[in-house]
């Protein structure tokens, strides 16, 4: 299997955006996203509650798109993302960490009466891909699996065929 790190490379390269100048536009922009991607996965798991067996692809797309949407973000930044250093968060923590990753966003990019830190948005995406791999764990999904699955729809979009 293709490391995480790498299929999250070939996204990069087929998101033209992320080599023009960063922006608080695209940057507020990739953080809404990530925000969405935590809804669809929330909307998901409520529609598919209790999951017992059977499909639970939309559950672990959504999962992935989370993680890919933090990279995503981090490469619109500029930075990298950290590596969680607490106990693994469990799944209900995902709608706080994604608040929080709001607010230091914000912060950071000056809208917001306090000034925020780089290092305070790495900590809020660390935290929100550690509850993301809690929420994995819990629901007996290889996130490894689902980032690859999602990459190669991704992939197979008609804007990833400029850069193949």
């Amino acid at each position: 299997m293709i490391p995480v790190d790498e299929m999250l490379a070939k996204i990069l390269a087929a998101r033209p955006i992320l080599n023009h100048e960063r922006s608080t536009t695209m940057i507020v922009a990739q953080t809404l996203c990530v925000l969405e991607e935590v809804g669809e996965f929330l909307n998901e798991m409520e529609s598919r509650l209790p999951v017992v067996t059977g499909d639970r692809d939309a559950v672990s797309l959504e999962l992935a798109d989370i993680v890919i949407s933090a990279y995503l973000l981090a490469a619109s930044l500029g930075t990298a993302i950290g590596t969680p250093t607490a106990a693994p968060y469990d799944h209900g923590d995902l709608p706080e960490f994604a608040g929080r990753l709001a607010g230091t966003v914000r912060r950071y990019v000056g809208y917001a009466r306090r000034v925020g830190t780089i290092q305070e948005v790495q900590h809020a995406l660390t935290d929100l891909l550690a509850a993301t791999a809690g929420a994995a764990r819990w629901l007996r999904i290889d996130l490894d699996e689902a980032i690859a699955a999602k990459v190669a729809v991704i992939m197979g979009r008609p804007f990833a065929e400029e850069t193949k």
